[in-house]
């Protein structure tokens, strides 16, 4: 098989068919796979990104019902300047609801996405590494990427069923409008600005992206390795910066394998810390304040959140709890002397401690 880069600047014609057959041979028939239509360019030396909200779909990976849809993807594309991306994971549901990395339960297989690189270049860093073939490559249009297959998939199961992530919009004074994202408990809104822990991810899940984060590393790859990836479609043209002129290039699958799988350990010797696990790691190790006497002062600051726990309304009443604890760890307050004075409202009272 000739493995050496396809020629951009040759043909420009678009093919559905090795997207479906790269979609067919990473995913379950099972799966939802999200489909992403982005537009990409620069406006005065930065860099802009559009998604094209109308025609980002989540559908199953079916062989017969896949070669539509993407025509129809491809249809778009042409028409809004639009690369098409895929989620290499699968996901729970549609509508942008189960779309963060932390909501992943599924993992099939592995990546890497290496920029400005050949695809012979690509092969010799893998063999240089002692990293096996790759199940899939993909010239991107200006670089390649790699998929191992795993012979089982990965499945998260010490986070529990995630909650769909909800989105509601807030009308601007210049009339533009503000999409703010929240989880509900049943009665409170708990909006992911305001509590950006809910995004830790499980262990688990951790350790796949350290093994990304690992491969990424030892391959000169694209350092963004979350399971929320989403990487470029086969068979389909990359449109970087085309209203500004810039000639689309073709996305090429370059091999494709199915009988190329792997076992996790194979690929696991090359974990390393990615950056979300060394910034957990720094927050983990960060000292809490010592214990000290409540002051005046800090018993009055408490009992003003603590009163605006009792009163706050539905849908504000876990922020408020929140700030009470924030309160309580950044004075060094007991946790003894907390609950001591919170037991009797807000969720405290619903919940325990």
């Amino acid at each position: 098989m000739d493995l050496s880069d396809p020629n951009p600047a040759a043909t420009v014609t678009t093919d559905s068919s090795q997207a479906v057959r790269l979609l067919t041979t990473l995913f379950d028939k099972s799966d939802l796979i999200l489909f992403r239509p982005i537009e990409t360019w620069t406006e005065g030396g930065t860099k802009r990104s559009r998604v094209d909200f109308r025609n980002r779909c989540y559908r199953r990976a079916l062989a017969d019902t896949l070669p539509d849809v993407l025509n129809r993807l491809l249809a778009s594309s042409r028409d809004e300047r639009t690369n098409l991306f895929f989620g290499v994971c699968p996901r729970l549901g549609d509508k942008g609801r189960f779309d963060l990395a932390w909501q992943i339960r599924t993992v099939r297989c592995l990546w890497a996405d290496i920029d400005d690189c050949t695809v012979d270049d690509a092969i010799a860093r893998c063999q240089q590494k002692e990293i096996p073939e790759p199940t899939a490559i993909v010239h991107s249009g200006h670089g390649v990427h790699l998929y191992w297959l795993l012979n089982e998939p990965l499945v998260i199961n010490d986070a529990g069923d995630p909650p769909p992530v909800e989105t509601e919009w807030s009308l601007l004074a210049n009339g533009r409008k503000k999409p703010r994202r929240f989880i509900s408990d049943g009665q409170d809104r708990i909006y992911l600005d305001q509590r950006r822990h809910l995004s830790k991810i499980s262990p688990q899940a951790q350790r796949i992206q350290d093994i990304l984060a690992g491969i990424a590393d030892a391959l000169g790859g694209d350092h963004t390795t979350d399971l929320t990836r989403l990487l470029r479609l086969p068979g389909t043209l990359n449109r970087k910066d085309e209203r500004n002129g810039n000639k689309p290039t073709l996305a090429t699958l370059v091999c494709c394998e199915p009988s190329r799988l792997y076992d996790i350990d194979v690929l696991g010797r090359f974990a390393k810390a990615s950056k979300e696990s060394e910034r957990q790691s720094k927050v983990a190790a960060m000292p809490l304040p010592t214990p000290r006497k409540l002051s005046a002062t800090r018993a009055d600051k408490l009992a003003d959140l603590i009163a605006a726990c009792a009163i706050a309304p539905a849908g504000a009443r876990s922020e408020t709890d929140f700030a009470v604890c924030c309160y309580a760890i950044r004075e060094g307050i007991a946790a003894d002397e907390v609950w001591s004075r919170a037991q009797s409202v807000g969720k405290f009272a619903e919940r325990g401690r």
